[in-house]
């Protein structure tokens, strides 16, 4: 992600300077990444991510790394040639990267030289190479493992000079498996594993959006699984900006979701997942307020949509430092790798998250929406007793133990007794949900939150008829049925294992009317 910095030690020469953002989730992750290039080195590699998620700031740090290696061996700069493989078809693909001959294919009209000749001795990005038919993976391998080709319409076999391999995609199942395994793998976490770095992105692209965000945005934003990652951020804050700039043509912003939403709107399936939670709790014994109270003390909220979490924000009171190991203005002028880290009303309002997550039995980095509340996903609580202590007030805690509680009776439909309180260590939460479920066998949330099948369930699939309670006719049409079943619907074999005679066999099923359609249709049934 670039922007341009048009501070005034820049002025003089008249050309912005580009930077690219990496955020504090990726800190750690960029120093992984160069030791993955130390490691390769001029093995083929592929950066793996989901669409959105910054595999171009890795292909930027790769870029660097790899020029920097060459340039202490050359005083020249390496090729370096950047195919987008979406953009092509098979054919042209081909074409593109190996050439081809006058003639091979209408178009055609004089021999051209593919990337490969283009960038000898080079680097070669192959951006959405899983957008590549096999066939061409194919061709890809055999320049990557034996170092010839062939032009498209040429008979003649040509060698390669030495090139290095840099390969992105999102989705990496549609790679051929040997051509797969010829690249070393880099994986880039998506965006709901690392949901704060959500603020830096926003503080980067649209500062004024944090100002504006009310608690009840922060909520959504941190629950939010983001899956167009870091575009769908982009998308969002213009949603915000959009709402904020109607609302004050109109004269003003509502503070509540009550003065927003009509009884009939909360009822809407298209009402947003944050007050469909609201009513849903509200209606559920939870004591909203209570929640909403805790909540405010982090900046998040579910009712509050006046009240703005970060109306003092300012970039420069966000600690900004480049990465001066990834600035090299000989190699790549005007690019530099910044950070934006360390800005307490940030990690202040992640840490609620974390409350809100915990309170709700939900993962701080699961894949979907942590509103939705009512399937509970772990049992770890993701702060332990130094944060409840050290990071909470007397009330705060008063009013978490509570929460704790009475969200537990709504989502389990089990009071416990006032002298019986939910443990935070993991061992422990573990050890009292396994024993709570054994008390309650039936309950169908703890037996989803300890992964047991709720005992109603496993006497429904285990049930037998009791024969010795049954009419005499039934029961004989049960054994029929169980003696069938075993001979796998063999009428002639079921006829040997009771004895009989498979046409007196035949004519009883008939007299009971067990056709053979009709088995048939109860088995599918």
């Amino acid at each position: 992600m670039k922007v341009e910095d048009r501070s005034e030690e820049n002025a003089d020469d008249h050309q912005a300077r580009k930077w690219m953002l990496v955020p504090p989730g990726f800190l750690s992750l960029v120093e992984l990444f160069k030791s993955h290039c130390h490691v390769a080195e001029k093995r083929p590699m592929i950066i793996v991510g989901d669409t959105g998620v910054g595999k171009s700031i890795f292909l930027e740090i790769y870029k660097l790394l790899y020029l920097k290696r060459y340039t202490k061996k050359d005083r020249k700069n390496p090729p370096i040639e950047i195919i987008n493989c979406a953009n092509y078809t098979a054919e042209l693909a081909r074409s593109e990267l190996f050439g081809h001959v006058k003639g091979a294919f209408t178009g055609a009209t004089r021999d051209k030289s593919g990337l490969i000749v283009k960038v000898k001795g080079g680097l070669l990005i192959l951006e959405e190479i899983g957008e590549l038919e096999e066939y061409v993976q194919s061709n890809l391998l055999t320049v990557i493992e034996d170092k010839w080709y062939y032009r498209v319409g040429d008979t003649e076999r040509k060698n390669i000079e030495d090139i290095t391999f840099l390969a992105a995609t999102n989705n990496l199942e549609k790679l051929r498996d040997d051509f797969r395994q010829r690249f070393l793998t880099f994986e880039i976490p998506p965006l709901y594993m690392r949901r704060d770095d959500v603020f830096y992105y926003i503080a980067h692209m649209y500062p004024e959006v944090i100002r504006e965000l009310s608690a009840a945005d922060t909520l959504e934003l941190l629950t939010s699984n983001w899956p167009g990652n870091v575009r769908e951020v982009e998308r969002f804050c213009l949603s915000i900006m959009n709402r904020n700039h109607y609302y004050d043509r109109l004269g003003g912003r509502p503070v509540l979701w009550e003065h927003l939403l009509s009884a009939d709107q909360l009822d809407s399936p298209t009402s947003s997942v944050r007050v469909r939670l609201l009513k849903i709790l509200s209606e559920g014994g939870v004591d909203v307020e209570a929640l909403e109270y805790l909540l405010n003390c982090f900046g998040l909220g579910l009712i509050s949509i006046g009240h703005q979490s970060f109306p003092d924000f300012a970039i420069e009171k966000v600690e900004q430092y480049t990465i001066p190991d990834l600035i090299d203005d000989k190699l790549m002028p005007g690019l530099d790798f910044k950070t934006l880290t360390n800005y307490e009303p940030f990690e202040n309002a992640y840490f609620g998250f974390k409350l809100f997550c915990s309170l709700f039995f939900q993962e701080a980095d699961g894949n979907y929406n942590c509103m939705q509340v009512l399937k509970p996903k772990t049992l770890r609580f993701h702060l332990d007793l130094a944060d409840i202590k050290y990071r909470l007030t007397k009330k705060q805690q008063d009013v978490f133990k509570k929460l704790v509680r009475s969200i537990f009776t709504f989502l389990s439909g089990i009071s416990l007794p006032k002298d019986v309180g939910i443990p935070i260590s993991f061992y422990e939460r573990i050890q009292f949900f396994l024993q709570l479920s054994k008390d309650n066998p039936s309950n169908e949330f703890l037996a989803t939150l300890t992964g047991r099948r709720p005992q109603s369930q496993a006497v429904v699939e285990n049930e037998k008829p009791d024969i010795y309670e049954m009419p005499f006719e039934d029961a004989i049409k049960h054994y029929c049925e169980e003696v069938l079943k075993r001979a796998s619907g063999n009428r002639a074999e079921a006829a040997r294992k009771m004895g009989v005679n498979y046409h007196t066999l035949t004519a009883k099923f008939e007299k009971m009317g067990m056709t053979k359609k009709k088995k048939l249709a109860q088995e599918q049934g």
